[in-house]
């Protein structure tokens, strides 16, 4: 019975507006039916308070031996039972008790034999009980991610696991307390003291801690794909989009009036303008278009979004008072959002990198603009490993540091965490990849017009470079060559393909 009601609990779906209030609720009776089922298991099987002789269940078959009746709770261990066991299978409004009093007397008076074996032991009880929390810790780690795969913040995982805490923490917190009903009940029972959370719970909430990390940072990975792709080509039409630059037009389109400058003078009464003058200054020296910036600045948000969220498993309230090892979650789940961060920034390089071998496939483009595309992805992935400020944040998140000391330490170049330089130097070999294309596309035309010229122009004697050569004294192997045994009458012209 109480297995079916747990069931019925977890397969209960949550209200989609409400999510935080309908699953701490779920967890609460859950919680409750799981206690009092362990609790009712060791005041029937093995309590013998109030100097008791007998556990209630012997009591019970004791009673039953001796007379048709039942004993109630106030009368438990006294001989005389109270409540006539009939009366318990009908309704009150029945007046069961009238029917009773007009049967025959030898049909009041029965009483029936048992032989109940022998006497039931407290491990017969535990080896069950283990058996039953055994089915309920099954079946809450196959359902209860379910429900929780609703949740879709830490922010939000944390405020329901701080109303499981509550609910558990007068059990749960045993420091300091000599007489604590469930920790002496659990260990009768069990043989030791049980804890809810961390059998039932912990696990699955870090989980899904984990598993929220990875659905963020997923989004992080598909940029390259949902948000950098569209911003320069126009799927619809196979153009490149209006407006597209690969670097900063300083100077005034002449087709137009509107002057496209880098960036606006300042106000000088203005700290905030002045500040954003300056690091307009310096993001125009990497040629930070307006769409570059805008992508960049995605990047980073995504980025500041997901480390804020899991910075919420780092406001612990009380340290010195760590019940639910809270710390040491806090620590694995930062550790692991690092990891998981080193590993997707990768794979967003990947992405990238991706995006220049389908330029480079792309029939409708010439090679002049798959040149620039593929240059501006160079760009975009320089400008996020030595301009971007979280991404050296999310590496090493930092739960001592404030986020300005952790950020000077970081760009100052001393004690930089190995990953974060891992990191740029393949944000930074992307980019220079991104010149090939564009390099032996210039090769190529310099090479092709070179030997246009030297095949279209006519060759004579007055050439001046001739008239030098033969002015002076040629030099071969260390032997003096003059004018009149000079057989060189031509120049020898050298190509050299430079990369």
């Amino acid at each position: 019975m109480r297995t079916a009601v747990i069931k019925d609990l977890l397969h209960h779906q949550p209200d989609n507006n409400n999510t935080d209030n309908c699953i701490t609720h779920q967890i609460r009776e859950v919680t409750l039916t799981i206690k009092r089922t362990i609790n009712s298991i060791y005041e029937i099987f093995v309590s013998k308070e109030n100097n008791h002789k007998n556990t209630l269940i012997e009591s019970y078959v004791m009673s039953f031996q001796k007379t048709f009746l039942i004993p109630s709770k106030l009368s438990h261990g006294n001989e005389t039972p109270s409540q006539p066991a009939v009366t318990r299978l009908f309704s009150p409004s029945s007046n069961v008790h009238l029917l009773v009093r007009y049967l025959p007397e030898s049909i009041q008076n029965f009483t029936p034999q048992f032989n109940p074996g022998p006497f039931v032991e407290v491990a017969d009880v535990r080896e069950l009980l283990k058996k039953w929390i055994s089915e309920i810790k099954h079946l809450l780690e196959e359902e209860f991610p379910k429900i929780l795969s609703t949740v879709k913040t830490q922010i939000e995982l944390v405020s329901i696991r701080s109303k499981v805490w509550a609910l558990l923490d007068a059990d749960e917190n045993v420091k300091g307390k000599k007489n604590n009903k469930w920790q002496h009940n659990t260990e009768q029972l069990l043989g030791t003291s049980y804890s809810v959370w961390e059998n039932l719970y912990r696990t699955i909430f870090n989980n899904r801690a984990k598993l929220i990390i990875d659905e963020q940072l997923e989004e992080l990975v598909n940029q390259p794909h949902t948000l950098v792709w569209p911003a320069i080509i126009d799927s619809k039409e196979n153009t490149l989009r209006k407006g597209f630059s690969v670097t900063v037009n300083i100077w005034p389109d002449p087709t137009t009036t509107k002057y496209f400058n880098a960036f606006s003078l300042p106000n000088l009464s203005s700290s905030k303008e002045i500040q954003a003058f300056k690091s307009a200054l310096t993001e125009t020296v990497y040629d930070r278009t307006n769409i570059l910036g805008r992508l960049q600045k995605a990047f980073d948000d995504k980025l500041e979004q997901i480390r804020k969220d899991i910075q919420e498993h780092m406001n612990i309230p009380n340290v010195d008072n760590d019940h639910f090892q809270s710390i040491t979650d806090a620590e694995a789940i930062k550790e692991y959002f690092q990891d998981r961060c080193y590993a997707s920034v990768l794979d967003f390089c990947e992405g990238l990198n991706v995006l220049m071998k389908q330029v480079s496939a792309e029939s409708w483009m010439d090679q002049k603009s798959k040149n620039y595309v593929i240059i501006f992805l160079g760009r975009f992935a320089r400008n996020i490993g030595i301009l971007s400020k979280e991404l050296p944040r999310s590496i090493t998140v930092s739960t001592i540091l404030p986020e300005t000391a952790s950020m000077l330490k970081l760009h100052s170049n001393l004690n930089q965490d190995s990953k974060f330089i891992e990191i740029q130097e393949h944000l930074l070999s992307i980019f220079h990849k991104a010149h090939d294309p564009w390099l032996s596309f210039l090769t190529e035309k310099f090479t092709a017009a070179l030997k246009q010229t030297l095949i279209s122009t006519k060759w004579n004697d007055q050439c001046s470079a001739i008239q030098i050569w033969e002015g002076n004294m040629v030099y071969l192997k260390g032997k003096k060559i003059t004018n009149e045994k000079a057989h060189i009458r031509k120049p020898c012209f050298i190509i050299f393909r430079c990369r």
